[in-house]
């Protein structure tokens, strides 16, 4: 026996020697691999740079940064990152199996952040081979979202064994043909020529080309192969390029841009005009129209006796102070009112753009909305071309460049404007020397860190993302610029859950089920806090106060509403919501010249705002006011009616929760709980007694649209939306001749500010953004017109 123990004790002591000598051994090559990692990927809206930090072989801190990326979507997913919500790295072991969840909703973003972490995971543990995995070659058909809400487009991918050999577009679905083109012509080329899905998306373009990358790397993975072994650094150039000469710069060419290009071009100056975009048009070539105050062009006239028409501007201007809180600048008011019929003229006669006639807008007083008419067969865009390439004729020199992103205004020793630099897609630096320059880049919206600064929530687009406020804080932090109203609330037509429900597994309209409960104006909204912040008997009130809820609110009902959606469907849909994706007829924003409210002829479903008239043709060819045939639109298999019974509910709130979107409970302090909103219940108690009673002291809400949430109910339910917005409003001060003015008043000579880079001197940051129809557009053309006769006289007197 003693043997035999000391036997056994000696095998321990052995072990015991052996797991010592393994633990100096790992000890010493965690040591060797301590230290600062980092990897940079492309999102959705630009580059994702990961930091990782190694200390005795563990991860001690891991975080993201991407300011391109969106706010509230890909803006969130490198937050969650950052709080260790999609996975948390921290003392993990740095060479072991290292994975992050994805974001719902962020598919790029996401996509950016796991490639990083691979490319750290390879540093750390010394790998790098760039051997991809083989493929079985065929043609793979993909399925994808893009900027389209509800929408899908196709892909069709073709594959070899070891390469990206075609990529087709095969239907658009729901992308606007003109925006998705652009990366149809620039995108896929890219990432045939690099063999890499690192390539920039098409700014102007970005969701749709997100699509076009996950389709492409769902076909890799579909193949066989591994989709993140595609994302190759792409190189970019080094040089600088130096354009010179020219009177007039024009940074952006939506509405703005093209406007003030074009007047500058007019006087014979010579004008050099630059966008981020691959196409001209901005966010505005997506919008309905601008506001024109009694224009004198024989068509856009609306029908004789129009009420209100002519408009009396004495009466508009004072409508305007007060809707503006007095907040508003009186001499650009008055720019805006008496000068946006003329510019209007000038835009159908001198430019060829084609305008339908005018009517009033979602149910305001003034006929001043005139909306784009497109029925010759001819886009937006394309009018913006023509107008830019027939005004480029004015000066050899004059000339217009695209993927052309601008991120300083130049200015020599004595502080004088000289010009901008900007970034070519392929990397070249352009310094464009000038002797002013016109900022048109749209407003802050496509910045989370300028969103959140200034507004103090994160923002959610269906305009451009590559209006990110660049040039706005250059001008500010660099020329002493000042602001004007730069915290009003963005300019929000519709609010929609915070992450869209995409999925094959529910009817196709029935994907925006959930948006418009959110939407609608029977049912409880409440803040983050579980507090009131609207009244929201109109919708246009919900879109328009949606940003004093946070980041976001909730809509409260109980099981017997949801039961009622399922069985009956729903008794409201807000006509945006099939606006959007293009269900509905834009024009359909358009009231009668008449002023009727009759909705008799409105297609089933279609929902009008409280008080709102009847939808107006005219531009679409109607030239009597005569209600369209809306039977194409009502039998789309997008357009979402009221009155058709969502049988696939159950599965709508199932897919709902998993996105975070949709919040169940068995009770009313659970659902408190929930959500952390510590009000809910006490503003449920007092809202159900106010529907009793038919009397709402707080908010007055119509009796009719409050119904009592059960106290008994077996579930409730917390949809979780917000507003999305066109555009932020507020930005530069401006003077009446749009000159830029500095923090002591005075002008900033050789620059101007147009369109929502200067809108917030048209409103007030209590109330927001003023709906008579267009009023941003028409700023963008009016302001833009102003500027580039005035930017050309000034360099004029330069010479």
């Amino acid at each position: 026996m003693r043997n035999k123990a000391n036997r056994f004790l000696a095998g321990l002591v052995s072990a015991g020697m052996l797991m010592s000598m393994a633990g100096c051994s790992s000890s010493t090559a965690s040591s060797s691999i301590d230290g600062t990692y980092t990897a940079t990927n492309t999102g959705f809206g630009g580059d994702v740079t990961m930091t990782i930090v190694v200390k005795d072989g563990k991860i001690t801190s891991a975080s993201a940064e991407g300011d391109k990326e969106t706010s509230g979507i890909g803006g969130n997913a490198i937050s969650e990152f950052n709080d260790g919500s999609l996975g948390d790295l921290s003392g993990k072991d740095a060479t072991g199996d290292l994975s992050i969840d994805s974001y719902s909703g962020a598919t790029m973003t996401s996509t950016a952040l796991k490639n990083d972490l691979k490319d750290i995971s390879s540093q750390i543990t010394g790998s790098s081979s760039t051997e991809k995995t083989a493929m079985t070659a065929g043609t793979y058909t993909e399925t994808v979202y893009g900027n389209n809400y509800s929408k899908p487009f196709t892909v069709s991918v073709t594959l070899s064994a070891d390469s990206i050999d075609d990529i087709q577009v095969t239907d658009i679905g729901g992308e606007t043909e003109d925006i998705i083109q652009t990366a149809i012509d620039n995108l896929i080329p890219r990432i045939k020529e690099s063999q890499s899905l690192a390539v920039d998306s098409i700014s102007g373009a970005t969701a749709s080309s997100s699509g076009i990358k996950s389709a492409v790397s769902g076909a890799i993975d579909e193949a066989g192969g591994d989709s993140s072994q595609w994302y190759s650094t792409v190189e970019k150039k080094t040089d600088t390029v130096s354009i010179d000469d020219y009177d007039v710069v024009v940074v952006g060419l939506g509405a703005a841009g093209m406007s003030a290009y074009c007047s500058a071009a007019e006087s014979g100056a010579a004008v050099i005009g630059i966008d981020t975009a691959a196409k001209v048009g901005g966010t505005s070539t997506n919008a309905g129209g601008p506001m024109a105050v009694n224009p004198t062009s024989e068509e856009v006239q609306p029908v004789e006796g129009t009420a209100d028409y002519p408009v009396d501007t004495a009466e508009l201007k004072s409508q305007w102070m007060a809707d503006s809180g007095n907040d508003s600048k009186e001499e650009c008011v008055d720019v805006m009112i008496n000068d946006s019929g003329e510019t209007l003229d000038w835009m159908i006669n001198i430019n060829g753009v084609q305008f339908g006639k005018l009517a009033t807008f979602m149910g305001n007083k003034y006929p001043v909305y005139a909306s784009y008419d497109t029925s010759s067969g001819t886009t937006v865009t394309e009018m913006y071309e023509q107008a830019l390439d027939n005004a480029s004729k004015n000066n050899d020199k004059d000339k217009y460049m695209l993927e052309m992103t601008a991120d300083k205004i130049l200015t020599d020793e004595d502080g004088n404007i000289t010009g901008v630099e900007a970034v070519g897609q392929d990397g070249t630096t352009y310094e464009i020397h000038a002797k002013s320059v016109i900022l048109c880049t749209g407003g802050y919206g496509g910045s989370s860190e300028l969103t959140e600064k200034y507004l103090g929530s994160s923002l959610h687009l269906v305009g451009m993302y590559q209006n990110d406020g660049t040039m706005i804080e250059d001008a500010m932090d660099n020329l002493n610029a000042a602001s004007y109203n730069i915290s009003t609330p963005g300019m929000a037509h519709v609010v929609r859950t915070t992450t869209d429900l995409r999925s094959t597994e529910v009817e196709p309209s029935h994907q925006k089920t959930l948006d418009a409960i959110a939407s609608s104006t029977n049912v409880l909204l409440v803040d983050e806090n579980g507090s009131r912040f609207c009244t929201g008997d109109e919708v246009t009130d919900i879109t328009e106060n949606a940003y004093k809820a946070g980041d976001n609110y909730y809509a409260i009902v109980d099981q017997d509403y949801m039961d009622n959606v399922k069985n009956n469907g729903l008794d409201q849909v807000y006509m945006m919501l099939n606006i959007q994706d293009g269900s509905l007829d834009r024009s359909s924003l358009m009231s009668q010249a008449s002023g009727t409210t009759d909705t008799s002829a409105m297609p089933e479903g279609a929902s009008m705002p409280e008080g709102s008239a009847m939808p107006d043709m005219s531009a679409a060819g109607s030239t009597d006011g005569a209600m369209p045939d809306f039977s194409s639109m009502s039998n789309s298999e997008y357009y979402l009616n009221t009155n058709e019974p969502i049988t696939d509910l159950d599965k709508i709130i199932s897919l709902g929760e998993d996105l975070g979107i949709v919040v169940e409970a068995d009770s009313i302090e659970e659902l408190q709980e929930k959500l952390g909103a510590d009000n809910l219940s006490e503003t449920i108690t007092n809202y159900n007694s106010y529907a009793e009673s038919g009397n709402d002291p707080e908010w007055n809400k119509s009796a009719e649209n409050m119904t009592a949430i059960s106290t008994t109910s077996t579930k409730y339910y917390a949809i979780k939306a917000t507003e999305y917005c066109y555009s932020t409003t507020g930005g530069l001060d401006v003077n009446e001749n749009i000159e830029v003015l500095d923090n002591d008043g005075n002008v900033i000579s050789g620059l101007y500010a147009c369109g929502t880079d200067s809108l917030g001197v048209l409103l007030g940051e209590e109330q927001g953004y003023i709906d008579y129809g267009g009023v941003a557009h028409g700023w963008c053309f009016t302001s833009g017109k102003l500027a580039g006769t005035n930017a050309a006289e000034y360099a004029t007197k330069q010479n």
